[in-house]
């Protein structure tokens, strides 16, 4: 068997079926054993053309090298022009004479070696010929020899034969070659010259670059849902994690207030909310949008109003206490908001599936000019996995938009996570299948690390973080998650700052920084943020529903690169979801 260069066709560029066939045929035939084989070999030059190609090059060790242009399908020549014909009897002219493509790519190839006449190569038999492996090609002319044909009656025989009687033909005709030739070494210098081997390693901040570069664009799918908003004056747009409902609220706000429509966008997380925040500022745009987290405006509302003094009260008396968000913001929202006759023109809401409640249906009402029956409103959620602050089920939560009759679309392409970490995110956290179509950026496979203890997990994660560093990667661009709050985290055992320093924002975005700073946060709240690299850590326990919710979060944020450190009993459960998703696939191919 030959050895094959690349190993493999490509199946993207290699869509003719007769290169495939005869591929196949110089690959497995027994007597090609020793043999280097060369497709798709790339020429700086071909005759006075500035480059071409070669389909197949043979170097055959001891004999020669011969070169081959293969042309599949039906094939004709007519007042000098050749063409070539497809299954559906489609016509297609070949730019010259395919013997004189070959004749071409072989002189390209000779040249190659005596312009490198430090390498001492002795005068080499070359030979060529045309393969039309689906048709008979009996014709006779000046302008090639019956040898250099190899077509469906000829392929009767092995192919190993053919090269060697084109070789064998041609030698008779270069008296002055040297026989014997190409010698092992000189094979050698041959498959060095031609296809000389590297290995020029690509950093991972590079090659997370360009995936950012890949990911970082609206998809056709995201500029119609733009459209659908433009053209109707309110719009439910659902979406699981990854496909754009973040940016296209984002982007629908800016179009609004460019449009001169007083916008109010806003969300739940108070991260996310920040960053909203700040993307408005950063397009001057802050006269015409105010963004934000939903709690905190209200309350900048509330402190505006008569009612500052007794809801600061009430604040001191309950705390943080979820009860205390649920009931007694929105209620003291709706009468600050109807005091100080505050309204915009249009609203957006990211993260739906946290914030509708019947409590803050109410405060969305006063805030919209015409209410929500007959304001302008746009609505973005995920309600499969992403409702973590909110007791209630999808359909109740949209239930409580039916009154108001919205238009109602869907995102389905995820356009954040490359494809290996969506399928990942998917398995992990208990789909059957992913909610999502997939794009088209493979990426980096999802890296699991496994540990038996604090201690190996801390070390290991230290490394990890180093190492990353030290590719390229900037410490901003880096982002670990936990399911626990950094106190009992993993995160806080690390105590070395010479080369980075973890920064928990999971309490304030404005937490003081370092140029070395790696952020951690909790998964809960860095829930509608993103990052070019995640890393959870601290899974330490088998998933029950909400930590698989929690897993979908989590690992969703990363857009290329994603790692997840799993306590070493945890790795059967990944090993099961993986088995029985590739029983499942192949049960289906049945």
């Amino acid at each position: 068997m030959a050895q094959m260069i690349p190993s493999m066709y490509d199946l993207e560029s290699t869509k003719s079926d007769a290169e495939k066939h005869l591929f196949r045929l110089l690959k497995d035939d027994p007597e090609t054993e020793g043999w280097i084989v060369f497709h798709s070999l790339g020429l700086a030059h071909r005759g006075n053309k500035p480059y071409g190609e070669i389909d197949f090059v043979i170097i055959v060790p001891n004999k020669g090298v011969v070169c081959l242009e293969v042309k599949g399908g039906g094939v004709s020549c007519k007042n000098g022009k050749w063409y070539t014909i497809n299954r559906r009897n489609e016509m297609s002219e070949f730019k010259r004479s395919p013997f004189m493509q070959a004749r071409e790519g072989m002189f390209e190839l000779e040249k190659s070696i005596k312009d490198r006449a430090e390498l001492g190569f002795p005068s080499i038999n070359f030979g060529y010929a045309v393969v039309m492996p689906d048709v008979e090609f009996n014709l006779e002319s000046p302008e090639w020899s019956k040898w250099n044909v190899i077509d469906l009656k000829a392929l009767e025989n092995p192919i190993s034969t053919l090269i060697q009687n084109i070789l064998y033909e041609n030698l008779k005709l270069k008296i002055q070659t040297a026989k014997g030739e190409p010698k092992k070494e000189n094979v050698q210098k041959l498959k060095d010259l031609w296809r000389p081997e590297f290995d020029l390693v690509v950093s991972r901040a590079t090659r997370i670059g360009f995936l950012e570069q890949s990911l970082l664009k609206l998809t056709t799918e995201q500029y119609e849902k733009l459209d659908f908003c433009e053209n109707n004056e309110r719009c439910l747009i659902e979406g699981p994690a990854g496909t754009g409902k973040t940016m296209l609220a984002l982007e629908y706000a800016k179009r609004s207030a460019k449009n001169g429509k007083k916008t109010l966008l806003i969300c739940f997380n108070k991260l996310l909310g920040s960053w909203l925040e700040q993307e408005i500022k950063e397009n001057k745009l802050n006269e015409n949008v105010t963004a934000g987290s939903f709690h905190k405006l209200l309350r900048h509302s509330i402190l505006k109003s008569s009612l500052e003094k007794e809801f600061i009260e009430e604040e001191q008396n309950h705390g943080i206490k979820t009860e205390f968000f649920k009931d007694k913001y929105p209620a003291y929202g709706q009468l600050a908001l109807e005091e100080l006759a505050v309204k915009y023109d249009l609203l957006v809401i990211d993260e739906a599936q946290d914030l509708l409640t019947k409590e803050n249906m109410g405060v969305f009402d006063i805030w919209l000019k015409g209410g929500l029956e007959k304001g302008n409103w746009y609505i973005f959620g995920d309600f499969q996995k992403q409702a973590i602050f909110n007791d209630l089920t999808a359909e109740q939560m949209k239930s409580l938009l039916i009154p108001y009759q919205p238009n109602k679309g869907n995102l389905k392409i995820n356009c954040r996570n490359t494809v290996r970490i969506g399928e990942e995110t998917a398995l992990m956290s208990g789909f059957d299948s992913p909610p999502y179509k997939m794009g088209q950026i493979e990426g980096l496979p999802v890296d699991y690390q496994t540990y038996t203890s604090e201690k190996e997990q801390r070390v290991k994660l230290v490394n990890l973080i180093n190492k990353l560093l030290k590719n390229g990667l900037k410490p901003l661009d880096v982002q670990v998650l936990s399911n626990k709050r950094f106190e009992k985290s993993v995160a806080s055992q690390i105590q070395n700052k010479e080369d980075f320093e973890l920064i928990d924002i999971s309490q304030s975005s404005s937490a003081k920084t370092t140029s070395n700073a790696i952020h951690f946060s909790t998964i809960q709240a860095f829930k509608g943020m993103e990052s070019p690299v995640v890393i959870m850590c601290d899974m330490d326990q088998l998933p029950d529903s909400d930590t698989k919710s929690l897993l979908y979060v989590g690992m969703s944020r990363a857009r290329s690169q994603l790692t997840v450190f799993l306590r070493e009993e945890l790795c059967s459960y990944h090993d099961e979801l993986l088995k029985k998703k590739v029983l499942e696939k192949l049960g289906g191919k049945k």
